[in-house]
């Protein structure tokens, strides 16, 4: 799929393939658990179709957040500016891939916060508005050791700590979250375990 920004307003053209139905599809399949053994046959087969069904969304979905995490490199792009970028489909693929981080898939996660995290540097008054669009609460809600354990998200997650105290609501925000992101990635830092995916990020483990 070819995704490209046009216009002045930085609108992304191309975002229309993931029509709504489509990311209720995806998020349905999320929240089921698989059939017991004893099921019937017809329901365990309509168990493994959704999944490949899922499998294939989740594929586009993290072509589409690729392509956008290569587009925001582009200078022209940020010329542009970023303002539309969240508005319809952008804000549904971003919600999936924060609301179950480990089914989705942990590289499509860093990729979601990599994004957000680029779009408030361009412009970090848009803080306020992605906290109340439940865009950043997801992405701290669901910030864990398990969660950090691919190398996108130990790459990603200290830049949209960084982003988001570039505002002094979203500074406000980080310091009274309960989860405590930041020293999360501390402890992350300092945890034996996670020396290999350290050694992968030569600047984190510097």
């Amino acid at each position: 799929m070819v995704l490209e920004f046009t216009g002045d307003d930085g609108r992304l053209e191309g975002a229309d393939e993931f029509s709504r139905d489509s990311f209720a599809a995806l998020r349905k399949a999320l929240e089921m658990e698989p059939p017991p053994t004893t099921a019937p046959p017809e329901e365990r087969q309509r168990f493994r179709a959704l999944l490949e069904e899922m499998t294939a969304r989740r594929r586009l979905c993290r072509q589409l957040l690729k392509n956008i995490q290569t587009a925001l490199q582009c200078s022209e792009v940020l010329q542009a500016g970023l303002a539309n970028i969240f508005q319809g489909p952008m804000m549904d693929a971003l919600k999936v891939a924060v609301k179950a981080p480990v089914r989705v898939g942990l590289s499509l996660f860093g990729t979601a916060i990599d994004i957000v995290s680029s779009v408030i540097q361009d412009d970090p008054s848009r803080v306020p508005q992605l906290i109340e669009t439940n865009v950043l609460p997801a992405v701290m809600g669901v910030l864990s050791k398990e969660t950090m354990r691919s190398t996108e998200c130990l790459s990603f997650v200290p830049g949209i700590l960084a982003s988001v105290a570039l505002h002094a609501v979203g500074e406000d925000f980080i310091l009274g979250l309960a989860s405590k992101p930041i020293q999360l990635v501390i402890d992350v830092l300092v945890d034996p375990s996670f020396v290999p995916l350290l050694y992968s990020q030569p600047e984190l483990a510097s």
